[in-house]
């Protein structure tokens, strides 16, 4: 499995980690070490890639897309980033019109304890 899912499985969840420096070649692809996560029993991730997501939430969108998890962009390959669904608290959707060709920005946020403090507070003007 693709080492980004880490940028979004629930840190609660794991049970037991460990690293293996040993490097391994998967799918023609050469990786220097290992990071095996051993699931907490009960808790079933929902994985999904980038672009399965997008097109589950956003399917008429056929613009270029940047993809952003809390404030980071993804510089992977969208259909290889693999993310749990299940902790993925907002999907905020943002088209830019101005450039010369449109983009859309989907910029996830999960569920950290900071995500979740900001979504549960509330703001009087």
């Amino acid at each position: 499995m693709d080492p980004s899912v880490l940028k979004t499985i629930n840190p609660a969840s794991i049970e037991h980690f460990s690293i293996k420096k040993d490097a391994i070649e998967i799918a023609g692809k050469k990786y220097p070490g290992q990071i095996h996560v051993e699931i907490k029993e009960g808790h079933h991730p929902r994985f999904v890639s980038l672009n399965d997501l997008k097109g589950k939430y956003i399917p008429d969108n056929h613009q270029p897309t940047l993809f952003m998890i809390n404030d980071d962009f993804v510089k992977e390959d969208y259909n290889s980033f693999l993310v749990d669904e299940k902790y993925i608290l907002k999907i905020i959707v943002d088209k830019v019109e101005t450039l010369e060709k449109p983009l859309t920005i989907i910029r996830l946020l999960t569920r950290t304890e900071e995500n979740l403090k900001e979504a549960n507070t509330i703001y009087i003007r």
